[in-house]
This record gives C-alpha cells, structure tokens and sequence, in this order.
C-alpha cells in the first residue's frame, strides 16, 4: 500500500505559473541590491551588473523559451546594456530572426 507523504495545493499563484512576474521581480531584487551594497559587492569582487544583467539574461531566456520573442528580446537588450555576455547576445540576435527560422532552429537543436 502506498504511503502519502505530501500534499500539493494548486493554484493561479504558484510560482510554476508565476515564472515572468518572480524573474521580473528578480531583475528588481538584483538592481536594488547593486545599488544600495554596491561597495559590500566590489569588496567581495562581485560586479552588481553582472548580478543585474544575469537576472535579465534569465528574464530573456523565459521568454524565449515560451516564444515571446518581443519580451526576449527588450530583456536580452536590458542584459546587453548592463554587461556584454555572449549568452544575452547570441539569443538577442536570435529574436531578430523571423519566428519561423527560429522554431526550426530549436527544433534541430533538439
């Protein structure tokens, strides 16, 4: 016989749902922290745009994968505009294709 050892509530807000909003509110997160513990951040060699331009990299990435490539793309934008990494910039340069040539790229991308 089976034991249960958990129970799960659905909802509208759980955070599997919520992916945009809780990236969205990290990109916040990080650009608060960078600007009030900026000096903390330098002194343990941590660079607040790289925090911030990650969060915004994540952001982006979301987007993409659940093609909403205008979304994608302003992200990967705001990412670029804090720090230059080639992650943001190969998939910003992606969004400018024409959604049909991306799908098929993702799909022999496997």
């Amino acid at each position: 016989m089976q034991e249960i050892l958990m129970l799960r509530r659905l909802h509208d807000q759980n955070a599997t749902k919520c992916t945009a909003p809780m990236l969205a509110d990290l990109v916040k997160v990080m650009e608060s922290i960078g600007y009030y513990a900026k000096d903390a951040l330098n002194r343990q060699n941590i660079n607040e745009n790289k925090l911030i331009a990650d969060a915004w990299g994540d952001l982006g990435y979301w987007h993409f994968v659940n093609e909403d490539y205008q979304q994608a793309k302003i992200a990967f934008w705001n990412a670029l505009n804090k720090k230059l990494n080639k992650r943001s910039l190969i998939y910003f340069l992606a969004c400018l294709l024409p959604k049909g040539l991306i799908k098929g790229i993702r799909k022999i991308k496997g």
